[in-house]
């Protein structure tokens, strides 16, 4: 069972009720469903195991992102799907941008796909298209989350371009196509699972897909994640303990200074190697089975003994709910300055969702290298790494208005948990 189920039950007691989502298809108010796993080939050494973290990376490729994009066409042409509406999950923003993209290409159709995102500033009006349905509305919406709590009861493919790495999760996103729907004799949905997250399907809560097993339908092309990072040995507790006096040691005993030295590329980086190398601190990430965790947050745990540890993904989620304000009036925007405004500099929004997306992927030390910005989420976007720092006032102001956001991206923050640092 789930972490944050664990907590539940801790505080508020066992259950005196449950109404299951099996029950609830089995009393006829909510569907059944049939499953296609269509994973991608996944070509890795024997004896390996591919992590959610790697199977992002690699999935929020464009190569890999036009893949699905064409199978998933593909698949829903098969019995005119793709006139009903779908439901598309991607990692993060500028994964769905590029995921609507492709499948705008793939169908020959401007409005055939829409990314739908809280930050863009006509976010409602795509959501109330998408459920109204009129012709030249977008039949298949792309998002991360944000449609997971809104009620369209015909939709009939759910997607999962996305590990799910939670049971609760998995379900809330897969019961989106649950509901019945009279007006077009909706009887089913179809989940399409690009990333093995049936895994976490809990067969007690959902109940088993109508066609008993997952029709598994592998592209033709192939993913090739590079599992050749060497991961060093077990740490023993004596070390954890003798390192964690190190790191309080160096941060002056002060979880808040480790953050401000991890903020700055040169404080880090002597931080790193005075506590004995960037090795070490893969070492412990492994360890502690934090992948997706910041480097500064596995060395808080170490040493500081931090329960509910942020991810990334946390950190750049409160940046945006708590900083975005700031960031507007940084970069001399109007307060509700979304990306698609077209007044002057209002891309650079678009342009740090892009960054900040990287780093919850990659890291900080990615946001700090150059070739990072020839990438392709960043040139297909804003033109070469010249171009983007000659629009956005030169390379100066870049790295300048970089130093505050990292200020901001290492303050304290709320995990998925639900606490505070």
């Amino acid at each position: 069972m789930d972490a944050p189920h664990l907590k539940a039950f801790e505080y508020f007691g066992e259950p005196v009720f449950a109404y299951s989502m099996a029950q609830a298809i089995n009393d006829g108010y909510l569907l059944p469903f049939l499953l296609e796993s269509r994973l991608p080939t996944l070509e890795i050494p024997d004896g390996e195991f591919l992590l959610d973290e790697q199977l992002e990376r690699s999935i929020v490729t464009a190569e890999q992102t036009r893949t699905i994009a064409s199978d998933l066409w593909k698949a829903l042409s098969r019995f005119d799907e793709n006139q009903r509406k779908s439901i598309v999950f991607c990692v993060n923003n500028s994964h769905a941008e590029m995921m609507a993209a492709e499948l705008q290409r793939v169908s020959r159709d401007p409005s055939f796909a829409a990314h739908v995102s809280a930050s863009h500033r006509d976010s409602q009006t795509l959501i109330e298209q998408f459920q109204i349905g009129h012709e030249g509305s977008p039949r298949v919406a792309v998002s991360v989350d944000l449609l997971s709590k809104v009620s369209i009861p015909d939709v009939t493919n759910v997607v999962l371009a996305r590990p799910i790495a939670n049971s609760a999760v998995f379900s809330s996103l897969v019961a989106l196509g649950a509901l019945p729907c009279d007006a077009i004799s909706k009887r089913y949905f179809t989940v399409f699972d690009y990333c093995d997250s049936v895994r976490f399907l809990d067969t007690d809560w959902m109940g088993a897909p109508e066609n008993d097993r997952a029709i598994v339908q592998r592209s033709e092309r192939s993913v090739i994640v590079d599992t050749s990072d060497h991961v060093p040995e077990m740490v023993e507790p004596n070390d954890l303990r003798e390192l964690g006096q190190s790191i309080r040691n160096l941060s002056k005993n002060s979880r808040q200074h480790l953050l401000k030295i991890w903020a700055s590329r040169d404080q880090r980086s002597r931080f790193i190697e005075e506590l004995g190398g960037q090795t070490l601190i893969e070492t412990l990430t492994h360890r502690l089975g934090m992948h997706g965790v910041d480097d500064v947050d596995v060395l808080a745990k170490v040493g500081f003994g931090v329960e509910d540890v942020a991810t990334r993904k946390d950190r750049v989620r409160q940046f945006w709910g708590f900083e975005g304000t700031w960031l507007r009036k940084k970069l001399e925007l109007k307060e509700n300055s979304f990306e698609s405004d077209g007044n002057a500099g209002s891309w650079k929004l678009a342009f740090w969702r892009v960054a900040l997306d990287h780093y919850s992927l990659y890291g900080i030390d990615a946001l700090e290298r150059g070739n990072t910005y020839q990438l392709p989420p960043f040139v297909g976007q804003f033109g070469s790494f010249q171009t983007l720092t000659s629009k956005y006032g030169g390379p100066k102001k870049l790295r300048a208005d970089l130093e505050a956001i990292k200020e901001k991206i290492y303050g304290p923050v709320v995990s998925s948990g639900g606490d505070t640092e």
